[in-house]
């Protein structure tokens, strides 16, 4: 059965967007979901929202709306994959081979450690440990990202400043010293630039390297939440839209 379309005309709830995390996939299927919306609500406008907040993935979506890049926009970004918009996915699987370099240049010093390790202690295991520092901490480089973010939020009518926006942005990081959440667009977080505070909120360890910013290095907002809507009621929404593509696994039935 088809939804009935409803109405959102002027004088409506102040609607806050909330996006989730989700990788690539993610992305598509909340630009899906976003437009699915627009089509079923008459008169709904996704990038004249009260706030906009996202995680991750959802974070750049959000900040593409909040730069009034419609939905429609967006699916034809993600579908034709111009080169002057953020959806392009060879920017997101870039090989961190500075990481990987530096952590290969290491290794003659901790091969000179290790040796001296086992000769005063005569513990393998002792040993061993000092080529942990030889590990890559990430397996992909999140500065191309970046670098496209800053580009497309540049263009003429666009801003890469939280300041500038019409509506209020809020992307949200984790910092991996406290492991609290650092919201970009609140002050004193809003002169850090839309770009780099995407880079921070979707660095998953281990894929990607964690973002300094101001003494604090920053890792993928989801690993507090995977989405932030109680961010969008605190800053005035009496309505938030929310989508997640991240689904719970119960796996306790058994295969």
């Amino acid at each position: 059965m088809c939804p009935r379309r409803g109405n959102a005309a002027a004088g409506a709830a102040r609607i806050g967007i909330a996006l989730a995390g989700g990788g690539p996939v993610g992305a598509v299927y909340e630009i899906g979901a976003l437009r699915a919306l627009e089509e079923a609500i008459e008169g709904l406008d996704l990038t004249d929202a009260h706030v906009y907040v996202g995680v991750s993935a959802g974070s750049v979506i959000a900040a593409a709306l909040a730069n009034r890049m419609s939905v429609a926009h967006l699916v034809r970004s993600v579908a034709t994959q111009v080169q002057d918009d953020p959806f392009l996915p060879q920017v997101l699987f870039m090989p961190a081979y500075r990481e990987w370099i530096s952590r290969a240049l290491q290794i003659p010093r901790l091969v000179a450690e290790a040796v001296n390790s086992f000769v005063r202690r005569g513990s393998v295991l002792r040993a061993l440990r000092h080529f942990a520092a030889a590990v890559p901490v990430a397996m992909f480089d999140n500065e191309p990202l970046r670098r496209t973010l800053h580009a497309a939020f540049n263009r003429p009518g666009r801003t890469d400043d939280f300041r500038k926006l019409r509506h209020r942005l809020i992307i949200v990081a984790t910092d991996l010293g406290t492991a609290e959440a650092i919201r970009f667009g609140d002050p004193p977080w809003d002169h850090v630039p839309i770009s780099t505070a995407i880079q921070a909120s979707t660095a998953l360890p281990g894929v990607y390297p964690a973002v300094w910013i101001d003494a604090r290095q920053c890792v993928d907002g989801v690993l507090l939440k995977t989405v932030h809507a109680s961010v969008a009621f605190e800053a005035g929404s009496e309505l938030v839209l929310c989508v997640n593509p991240i689904v719970p696994v119960d796996t306790s039935a058994g295969t």
